[in-house]
């Protein structure tokens, strides 16, 4: 990842939020939290303006786990089949 191109590189503090970045190394374009704590999630929000409003629908987290109408694991393992 020594070749992973974000703004908290450029030596600015950085704020709380999302950066986007680069991979030369695998040419690929990155999304990642912008913090600089040890492990941080990567949550989606949507809008219901007919309900809920602002909330959480999904979330990837530090350990890689795809969480999706929940905050909390259930232990299940998401399988794609093709049959």
């Amino acid at each position: 990842m020594d070749d992973v191109k974000t703004d908290v590189d450029s030596g600015i503090t950085p704020n709380k939020g999302i950066a986007l970045g680069y991979d030369s190394a695998s040419q690929t374009g990155i999304i990642i939290p912008d913090t600089n704590s040890a492990s941080s999630n990567l949550a989606f929000w949507t809008y219901d303006s007919t309900s809920t409003g602002w909330a959480e629908r999904a979330r990837i987290t530090s350990g890689g786990d795809l969480l999706v109408g929940t905050q909390t694991s259930a232990g299940y393992k998401f399988r794609v089949w093709d049959g």
